[in-house]
Formats: C-alpha cells, structure tokens, sequence
C-alpha cells in the first residue's frame, strides 16, 4: 500500500519545465560544437553525501564551443547546520554568508531553469550531481537528473589511453589542479564555486579541442563504457 507513496507524490510546480524540457534532449549523435553546456561546481560543508550538505553551486555555460559569461550563476545556499572551520579553510564561505544565502527551494529552482535540458560537464560529476539530486529530493523525493554528463577527469584519461575503470589509477594526476599544472590552464578563485566551474570549463574546451583532433567529437563518444566509449 506504502510502497510507491513517494512515486505518485506531484512533480512541484517549480520541477515541472525542467522535466518538460527533457522532450527536447539532445541525439546522442550530435556534435559537441553543437551543444549547449552547463558547467558546474559544488561547495559544500564536506565530502560525505549522506550527511553533508550545499553551500553553494556555481555554473557557466558554454556553446559554440565559448564561454558565455553573461550566462553564468552563483548561488549561495542557506545552511542552518554548523560549517566546520576546515570546510571555511577550503571554500572561504563564512557561517554568514550561508545564512544570507538564499533558501534552498529558492536556489534550486533558479539552478535548474538555468541548467534545462543542456549537458552536464564537472570535474568528477558524480559528486557534485549526487549533491543536487540529494538537495532537490527533501522537496521531490523521486527526483532525478536526466541530464547528459561529461567529466573531464574522465576526458583527460582518454586524452592518457586510460580505462577510469582499471584499478591501478594514479588519481593524483587527474585532481584539477594537477590537470590544469599539465596543461597550463590558469586556476581562477580556486574553492570557490563558480571559480572552479570557469576553471573547469576551460579544461573542457581543451580536452574537446584534443580529443576532436583525434576523431571524438560527438556526444556519444563521451559517455561511460555502457553507452560505448570506456
């Protein structure tokens, strides 16, 4: 009797164009120049899905193959839980600032009107999704993205000829600041959300410009083994 009670929950009002969008999703067989990406990158007050929480979410969009600054965002999220002194040390969000952040259902809505249907790029995309989907589901709990991912760790061990998958990963030498030493991308606002979504995305455009030149330029080709390319 119970057990489908948060399936027939109603999508809420503010979820529905996102999930309307999803009508448009683009072929997997597109061209990457052809795309409209949302780049982004979480802060959070630690690194443990399950009891920590978002502090703020940055995003940048790119398409034809630029970043479009004028359409980027920067939210700071309210957290009533305590931030541990390590986590300011890290991102630099103060306990009040958090508490002039804007309300998370407030800051969620505005992410995913701006995020729509497009593709997903984060350096290591698990994490930073995992703490959107686990943030939107206290107030959708069946709640998903549906959303295309690339993570430009992921391109940059293609970029090597390595599986993600082998177990013996020097993982070292895919952190972000690692890959952006290598490749002579210049950090901006290291820690701070939308810092790492533009640092982020610059890697993206590199690793797309290499990897184009290798014959990988469409978005099938850049989604994991089980859709065919690791």
């Amino acid at each position: 009797m119970f057990k489908n009670l948060f399936s027939r929950q109603p999508i809420p009002d503010w979820l529905q164009p996102y999930f309307d969008a999803k009508n448009t999703l683009a072929s997997k067989d597109t061209l990457l120049k052809d795309l409209r990406f949302v780049v982004l990158d979480t802060e959070t007050t630690g690194l443990n899905i399950q009891k920590d929480n978002l502090l703020s979410i940055g995003a940048i969009v790119i398409e034809n193959q630029e970043i479009i600054i004028k359409q980027s965002l920067e939210l700071i999220v309210y957290n009533e839980e305590k931030i541990e002194n390590e986590a300011i040390l890290i991102h630099g969000i103060l306990p009040t600032d958090s508490n002039e952040g804007k309300r998370a259902k407030e800051a969620l809505e505005e992410f995913v009107n701006f995020l729509d249907n497009s593709i997903i790029v984060a350096h290591h995309t698990g994490f930073d999704m995992a703490m959107l989907t686990k943030a939107i589901r206290a107030f959708y709990p069946a709640f998903k993205l549906y959303n295309y991912d690339i993570d430009t760790a992921r391109m940059a061990m293609k970029i090597d000829n390595v599986s993600p998958d082998r177990q013996i990963v020097d993982r070292r030498k895919y952190t972000l600041d690692a890959l952006c030493e290598r490749f002579d991308i210049e950090v901006v606002e290291r820690h701070t959300a939308w810092g790492d979504a533009y640092t982020t995305a610059l890697l993206f455009l590199k690793f797309a410009n290499i990897l184009e030149e290798q014959g990988i330029d469409r978005l099938s080709q850049f989604m994991p083994r089980r859709m065919g390319l690791f």
